[in-house]
């Protein structure tokens, strides 16, 4: 259920992070400015960030198939 859980979430972030327009107001900037970096964060940034998130879940997600076939 946790494993569950946490890969709808990575996923959520996934999305939230590679798919959301980003422009001055989004709310990427906004967590940015918040976190104390002031400058605007490129758009390529967003899509790298989706991206980690996304393998992440996806590798969680096959973790167990991952073993079997690694042994």
């Amino acid at each position: 259920m946790l494993k569950t859980v946490i890969v709808s979430l990575l996923m959520l972030f996934s999305i939230f992070w590679g798919l959301f327009p980003a422009s001055e107001n989004s709310p990427h900037n906004k967590i940015a400015n918040f976190l104390g970096y002031e400058e605007e964060i490129h758009y390529s940034i967003y899509i790298l960030i989706g991206c980690i998130f996304y393998m992440a879940s996806a590798f969680l997600s096959q973790q167990e198939n991952i073993n079997y076939m690694w042994k």
